[in-house]
């Protein structure tokens, strides 16, 4: 019977061993999760049905080039009486083509090939967008994480001082007011354990909104890479970002509209050819073949001004949209100095922060050692476990900071996190 259980108590350890194992090679890395949630934003396929339908129309005005072709087939039966009704049967192949206009088809195409080519550069922006929105979330569930882990630990800690005052309490050897110092310092280690419990809770909830329920390893992706360089610099060139080629391709496609309605309102040159073959009473009920062809000049003389007010509606978007780029070209420049300056000085205190927890951890094991052989009290050794665990919090406030700053500056330079890191 004994080892029927002990074979049953290793084999329940076996399948305990292999599902933590199972559950911890099914955790996805950090890029993985991310690629993910931004491949699933709703606002990024949004981005990418527009990109499909400005290609529609760039493909729709290249073929205004060519000429337009219709067959036309027709019967009818003219007369007073049913009986004496004469029957006409006939088809027509008709083609029109513009020959000149001014170049407003050319206009047109280039308007079209513009806002698609701005359409791409606005997807890439709402993946940057998105890419960080969720990038920020995974971290932030990180932090949180780490940060009730240390909470957790200082309240264990204060838990365990809190019980040796009792003791000595008993004892007659403390004083009741240090052991009610003792006891506020446990219920406020406590009370901010609590609070960061809530805040990871959260945070893991509102990354749900984009990632669902994927496991992911939590744990900080770049920091060793990061350690290794005191300072990482980025190219910038203001014309490789996606934000200044949307809006240059903004502007420069609203010029061409302008000169588009502008080019419409000058005579148009078309030309026209049809082929027919009708049977009826004139042609003694006999098929015969005509060919019509012909050169239309069409000169608009007045059309209630719609011509001239929608041209000016164009000259007013154009401007509108040279103001636009002109103020994002600054945003962006201005945007990536700032997130430069700031990458430097998060990564310098972060790594400042490092040096500060090596020596806290240094301190503490060393007091912990003088405290087992009796050269330390227990007061000294909980001032440096307490020091110890406030280092820890600012380390990992600052790999926080660290990360977000990394993320702001690859964006500033209109760059993907992946390709970011390969620079």
């Amino acid at each position: 019977m004994k080892s029927i259980l002990i074979l049953f108590l290793i084999f329940q350890l076996g399948l305990s061993v292999f599902a933590n194992t199972r559950d911890a090679s099914s955790k996805v890395s950090f890029e993985e999760i991310l690629s993910i949630a931004v491949s699933k934003s709703e606002d990024v396929k949004a981005k990418e049905s527009e990109l499909r339908s400005a290609e529609s129309l760039r493909t729709q005005s290249v073929f205004q080039f060519s000429p337009d072709l219709n067959l036309v087939g027709t019967y009818s039966e003219i007369g007073s009486e049913a009986q004496s009704t004469e029957p006409r049967s006939a088809y027509e192949i008709r083609s029109r083509m513009n020959l000149f206009r001014f170049g407003a088809d050319y206009y047109s195409f280039k308007s079209n090939d513009l806002l698609s080519q701005s359409a791409k550069w606005d997807l890439q922006n709402s993946r940057l967008k998105w890419e960080e929105e969720i990038a920020s979330k995974i971290l932030e569930v990180i932090y949180r994480q780490n940060e009730t882990l240390i909470r957790k630990k200082l309240y264990d800690s204060q838990r365990h001082y809190t019980g040796i005052a009792e003791k000595r309490f008993s004892k007659g050897i403390l004083p009741r007011q240090e052991l009610d110092k003792h006891k506020i310092d446990m219920g406020i280690a406590e009370a901010r354990l609590r609070d960061a419990e809530i805040l990871e809770f959260q945070a893991r909830e509102n990354l749900k909104v984009y990632t669902g329920d994927i496991s992911f390893k939590e744990e900080w992706p770049w920091t060793q890479t990061l350690k290794k360089r005191s300072r990482i610099r980025q190219n910038f060139q203001l014309q490789d970002h996606p934000q200044w080629n949307y809006l240059n391709q903004q502007f420069k496609a609203a010029e061409y509209q302008t000169k588009q309605r502008k080019s419409e309102m000058w005579p148009s040159l078309d030309l026209s050819l049809s082929y027919l073959n009708e049977s009826s009473v004139v042609t003694n009920n006999e098929w015969t073949d005509q060919w019509v062809g012909a050169l239309t000049l069409t000169i608009p003389l007045f059309s209630q001004f719609e011509s001239s007010t929608i041209s000016k509606l164009d000259f007013e978007n154009q401007n509108r949209a040279e103001l636009k780029f002109r103020k994002g070209s600054r945003e962006i420049e201005a945007n990536w100095r700032s997130a430069e300056k700031d990458f430097t000085v998060h990564l310098e205190s972060a790594q400042n922060r490092e040096l500060n927890l090596k020596i806290s951890s240094s301190l503490y094991r060393d007091n912990f050692q003088r405290f087992q052989s009796g050269r330390s009290n227990a007061n000294d050794l909980f001032n440096d476990q307490d020091r110890l665990y406030q280092t820890e919090l600012l380390a990992n406030q600052g790999w926080y900071s660290v990360h977000i700053s990394f993320i702001k500056l690859c964006h500033s330079v209109g760059v993907l996190l992946e390709d970011c890191q390969k620079n």
